[in-house]
């Protein structure tokens, strides 16, 4: 049976004057179990996973960037 992994966000603020956007990452208790396991360490705390998913978030900014992104693979034609 597969984990019913889910990641959402919310409170989403976007600076004119930077370019960045901030906002709240709301991560599935599956999630955080599947990233313990993945870190090595059962005993993570949640400044762990949240590091932890900084830096998923890192990797795949830049794996999907270089693969051609969603746009390249045709996932992305009607702002969906």
């Amino acid at each position: 049976m597969t984990k019913q992994v889910t990641y959402e966000v919310g409170d989403i603020e976007h600076s004119a004057m930077t370019g960045n956007i901030k906002m709240t990452v709301v991560v599935s208790p599956e999630a955080v179990s599947m990233i313990k396991k993945n870190t090595f360490n059962d005993q993570a705390t949640p400044i762990d996973v949240a590091t932890a998913v900084r830096e998923m978030l890192y990797r795949m900014t830049y794996m999907d960037y270089y693969r051609g992104g969603m746009a390249r693979m045709g996932v992305i034609e009607n702002g969906e």
